[in-house]
């Protein structure tokens, strides 16, 4: 396969629409029709479900989604590390969440700036679930991550801390007296839906929890 055409199943994948991934890409709707028919007999399957009315994804094309995006970050980021690498005295690329980590983060930053040999260090800060793509991407070098929240298939990590989780509920609730409260206790409270963070590709699960957009610092 090639990546341009990765680049057009994903935008028909994410647009669900041939017009607007079209329009998206900067191209006319009957060659990218024509594409993505001669992708599907390359690959011996169905990847969208076409009616007059609605464009949805098939299982293998659920597949392809998830796998193109990888390869496509893969692409951008040798692009991009290749680049950088040709640049003169480049800052090393470290990415965290806002308001997430801050006292861990100023320790790693002093203990690397008495390593010798130590670079300059970009902190760049983002929103929830924005550190894992932009490593994965190229365009960060080092990233802060939350298991089991993003994903580490593929990178090198190494743990730095473990932090406990919270349940915040209404004064009186019956769990309130509990000595330990599980997840599925909390999933099960009616009325009381678990939010739903972004995933990887920045889409929220479906489910009746509020969408998290952001936290406090």
């Amino acid at each position: 396969m090639e990546t341009r055409e990765l680049r057009y199943f994903v935008a028909v994948a994410e647009e669900l629409h041939f017009g607007r991934a079209a329009r998206r890409l900067g191209i006319a709707q009957p060659p990218l029709s024509r594409a993505i028919q001669q992708l599907e007999r390359r690959l011996g399957a169905e990847l969208l479900e076409r009616t007059s009315r609605s464009v949805t994804l098939t299982e293998p094309g659920a597949v392809l989604l998830r796998e193109a995006r990888a390869a496509l970050d893969a692409v951008e980021a040798a692009e991009r590390r290749t680049r950088r690498a040709a640049m003169p005295n480049q800052a090393l690329v470290l990415v965290a969440k806002a308001g997430a980590a801050g006292e861990l983060l100023a320790k790693l930053l002093d203990a690397y700036a008495a390593e010798p040999g130590a670079v300059e260090v970009d902190v760049q800060l983002c929103g929830i679930a924005e550190q894992e793509r932009m490593l994965r991407d190229g365009r960060a070098d080092v990233a802060l991550l939350h298991r089991p929240f993003d994903s580490t298939v593929g990178l090198d990590t190494e743990e730095l801390s473990t932090e406990g989780q919270i349940v915040v509920l209404p004064a009186g609730h019956p769990l309130t007296g509990s000595p330990g409260v599980r997840r599925a206790d909390i999933a099960a409270l009616p009325g009381l839906p678990l939010p739903r963070w972004p995933t990887a590709d920045g889409t929220y699960p479906d489910g009746p929890g509020p969408e998290v957009e952001t936290t406090p610092s």
